[in-house]
């Protein structure tokens, strides 16, 4: 990671780094969704469709970060 950021601006390196970090945390709620689905499934409908519909969202969201870190 250093030497990424070694021939960067402060700026850059800074948009970097919260892009990565946008990148984490949006990719361990998704995670966290795909895990919890099958419990869902099961003990709540409800809530099971809610992060059912997450997943497409998801994948715009990280689409959208990556062209606006571009």
């Amino acid at each position: 990671m250093w030497t990424i950021l070694q021939g960067m601006t402060n700026e850059a390196a800074r948009r970097l780094q919260t892009v990565k970090l946008l990148h984490t945390v949006v990719w361990a709620v998704f995670a966290g969704c795909v895990l919890a689905l099958p419990w869902l499934a099961r003990h709540n409908q409800r809530i099971f469709g809610s992060l059912y519909a997450t997943a497409p969202a998801t994948v715009l969201f990280l689409i959208a970060a990556f062209r606006i870190g571009h």
